[in-house]
């Protein structure tokens, strides 16, 4: 299970690659936010790898550090996508600059952390579990998931609000986002407490990573392709 497991997380991770260097190669702001955000989850793929797989509580600790911080970064990311995507969330810069800063702040805490273990340490390391101690009386760690999930809850109830509004010819490209996001809070939210090294909302994102590429740079709805033979038809 341990070698299926990374395996699949291997071929995800692979897969974000080359969606980062396909989107690399595109041009105007929305391909440079798809490539920000797909480097993101590329390198938080490694890193959830080397945390999975590379023994030693030191590399452990600063890795899930890593992994919590690299989270916020990667859904900041997914509002500016959101943003380019669907013309939401471009009046609240005071709220972005807020969220920015914020991150910031936890990145830096959660590398003195390896050190320090401050937020929290790792109590335990073997094949499937790795268990994970937050330290008492300190907040960030509690801030950090209430942090994230205000952010899943902004995003989710955005994209609730596209597929309302938006026509049929868009709707099933936020329509699949949304149910991806949704899967995949609810499955962090599932193994968040959990000590156990499969965590399936890790797949999850990956995976909206890679649909996220696609739906913006090669999905063609069934519409326009009816509408076009139409078109070519009737010249």
């Amino acid at each position: 299970m341990r070698v299926f497991y990374g395996l699949i997380i291997t071929a995800v991770i692979l897969m974000i690659g080359a969606c980062a260097l396909k989107a690399y190669k595109k041009e105007g702001a929305l391909a440079r936010v798809v490539f920000l955000y797909e480097l993101g989850a590329f390198i938080c793929g490694i890193i959830f790898l080397v945390y999975t797989y590379v023994p030693g509580t030191t590399i452990t600790v600063l890795c899930k550090g890593l992994i919590m911080a690299s989270f916020d970064w990667l859904l900041i990311l997914l509002m500016y996508y959101t943003q380019y995507y669907t013309g939401m969330f471009k009046g609240v810069v005071g709220v972005k600059v807020f969220m920015i800063a914020y991150s910031l702040l936890e990145t830096v805490a959660f590398l003195i952390n390896t050190w320090t273990r401050w937020i929290f340490d790792i109590t335990y390391i073997s094949d499937d579990q790795i268990i994970v101690q937050f330290a008492k009386g300190n907040v960030l760690g509690r801030l950090h998931y209430v942090f994230a999930y205000g952010i899943m809850l902004l995003l989710i109830l955005s994209y609730i609000v596209m597929v309302e509004r938006m026509s049929r010819f868009y709707r099933f490209r936020y329509f699949a986002i949304l149910i991806l996001l949704l899967a995949a809070s609810l499955l962090d939210i599932m193994t968040t407490w959990s000590d156990s090294i499969y965590d399936m909302s890790m797949a999850a994102f990956g995976i909206m990573s890679i649909l996220i590429y696609y739906l913006t740079y090669r999905y063609v709805p069934n519409e326009l392709i009816e509408n076009t033979f139409s078109l070519i038809s009737g010249i």
